[in-house]
């Protein structure tokens, strides 16, 4: 039996479907146990991967096996000056897309285009992260770090 695909095997569009390796997952329990945040344990690890291979870097930056996909969840920490600038740049972006002047408010022209502010796509990221891996422990990586919350006492 011949196995055959009808799309490319090396494309980041499949490559984002793999699962995290062992050595990859542990790296990063490393790094969050020496006090990195997230940020700064995923741009360690994508410097380490550069460093390790820069011509075959962009291929291993889109594959999961190489390493994960927090997605804006790592904007989490991150600064109000940093967050709020983001939201500048998604609103003027909303504006160019949407062809409106700057006078227009941002908030419907986002709606508009099925997108979140800043401040509420990484809480709904960081919420749909842990949802995956307490319910489904996938990511695996992550899900040993969770425990659920119990209450210590009732109300």
């Amino acid at each position: 039996m011949k196995w055959r695909h009808n799309h490319p095997l090396e494309s980041a569009d499949v490559l984002k479907h793999c699962d995290v390796s062992d050595k990859v997952a542990e790296k990063f329990k490393s790094l969050y146990a020496s006090g990195h945040l997230p940020f700064s344990a995923l741009e360690t690890h994508k410097c380490d991967l550069y460093l390790e291979d820069d011509i075959h870097y962009k291929v291993k930056a889109a594959d999961r096996f190489y390493g994960p996909d927090y997605g804006n969840s790592l904007l989490v920490n991150c600064s109000n000056r940093n967050l709020d600038k983001l939201q500048h740049m998604q609103d003027n972006l909303a504006h160019v897309v949407c062809n409106s002047n700057c006078l227009t408010s941002a908030g419907p022209l986002l709606q508009s285009l099925h997108s979140l502010p800043v401040r509420q796509w990484i809480n709904f990221k960081l919420a749909k992260l842990c949802y995956l891996a307490t319910s489904f422990q996938q990511p695996g990586y992550l899900a040993d770090l969770i425990s659920p919350y119990s209450q210590s006492r009732l109300l």
